[in-house]
């Protein structure tokens, strides 16, 4: 396994699309694996946990629909994308059988600064709209 400190970052996303308010779709949208949110119940809103660093191996304990990889550089990329193609649990991922895994910037959504906030809203709502086809 090649050694890069690895960082994912898992948006799950339902497929069907159902008449509620916005608010509450994106909500049901983001909705985070049931291993998460667990971690994130733990802790109150703001304080402390914004993310979690998990290995490869790992994946397969946070299923979700769609798979977001936040990566530093290019050549992380290129890594990540070649555990999709190698890792036998990594080809059973529900997300990347159907082909629904973006890379992310990881300096983009790390930083939690207003304009930064703007861009990941941004492209959050560009993945949103790939995940409700």
């Amino acid at each position: 396994m090649e050694n890069i400190q690895e960082k994912v970052i898992i948006i799950t996303c339902t497929s069907k699309v159902i008449e509620e308010s916005t608010a509450k779709l994106l909500a049901k949208m983001l909705e985070p694996p049931l291993k998460m949110a667990r971690e994130v119940e733990k802790n109150s809103a703001g304080t402390g946990f914004v993310w979690r660093e998990i290995s490869p191996e790992e994946l397969s304990e946070y299923e979700a629909d769609n798979l977001c990889i936040a990566v530093e550089t290019s050549e992380d990329k290129r890594i990540a994308e070649n555990w999709t193609r190698t890792l036998p649990a990594w080809q059973q991922y529900p997300a990347i059988r159907q082909k629904r895994v973006f890379f992310l910037n990881w300096m983009q959504w790390i930083i939690y600064a207003p304009h930064m906030i703007r861009l990941q809203l941004h492209e959050a709502g560009h993945i949103l709209s790939l995940c409700s086809k």
